[in-house]
């Protein structure tokens, strides 16, 4: 790119591009993928541009220091490549959603100069947050997995970017990694007793809570098992992994059933 290219680009609309990176490796792995075999952010830049964006800055938020994202050195990865990071620390559902939606604020007060504000996720957490956007007549664009999103979402933003658009995915079994393959795997026989105490806990929470209600009386939205999760493992104290390895173990003896919904290809809970 020569000097005039860059000039040229800066005439288009200055963008910030904030993204929920747990949330879109998450994703990203469910369909078969890593971020780094689609070249992820160079990709985003690239469909931003051609739509006529000029992208001055992309922001990665994530628990930096789980496992699998310290040990392969992710953080300076993506430094490497001219993306800010923002580490997130993590107590049952990351701090990162947060974080994000404050950033997004306070550019969106003190950056009068930025045209455009595109969130990268497959959370619908960020509504209010494209509201916000819109309503101090900026751009609101919505970047996420057209299958695993809450349609809901996709209505509040000015223009949606579909990763499936985007990218290109492998085809594959849909229960290929998820909690369906894993608690297939397990054998029921080594399940401790208080492992299966805390599956019996989670589900009678289960079939007490709202969701279910809602769900046994209209047969509408089914309860899918990652959302789940995160609002039992609140309410328990424990990891929201944990959680979804007790359900794992529910599905294994036959407390629950797990499946795919195919509308959304997630994982979902119905009784056995």
């Amino acid at each position: 790119m020569t000097i005039l290219d860059v000039i040229e680009a800066k005439k288009k609309l200055k963008t910030i591009v904030y993204v929920d990176y747990d949330n879109v490796l998450e994703r990203f792995s469910a369909l078969g993928v890593t971020i780094n075999q689609v070249t992820f952010f160079e990709t985003i830049k690239a469909k931003l541009t051609e739509e006529g964006l000029y992208v001055c800055d992309i922001v990665a938020y994530a628990n930096f220091e789980k496992s699998e994202l310290f040990n392969v050195s992710h953080q300076t990865q993506l430094r490497h490549k001219g993306i800010l990071t923002k580490h997130c620390s993590s107590d049952g559902k990351n701090s990162g959603d947060l974080e994000m939606t404050v950033d997004v604020l306070v550019d969106l007060y003190k950056e009068p100069t930025v045209d455009a504000f595109v969130i990268v996720s497959n959370d619908r957490d960020f509504i209010p947050l494209l509201r916000a956007v819109k309503k101090e007549d900026k751009m609101a664009i919505l970047s996420c997995s057209e299958k695993g999103i809450n349609k809901t979402i996709a209505n509040y933003a000015d223009f949606v970017l579909y990763f499936e658009t985007i990218f290109t995915f492998p085809e594959k079994s849909l229960i290929e990694g998820t909690s369906i393959e894993k608690a297939g795997k397990i054998n029921v026989d080594a399940i401790s007793d208080e492992d299966r105490s805390k599956a019996q806990t989670v589900v009678e929470m289960l079939y007490k809570s709202n969701f279910w209600r809602t769900y046994e009386k209209d047969n509408s939205s089914p309860v899918k098992l990652q959302g789940y999760a995160i609002l039992v493992a609140k309410h328990i104290n424990e990891l929201k992994d944990d959680v979804i390895r007790y359900f794992e173990i529910a599905h294994s003896i036959g407390m629950i059933e797990l499946f795919i919904d195919p509308a959304t290809e997630q994982v979902c809970i119905k009784s056995a």
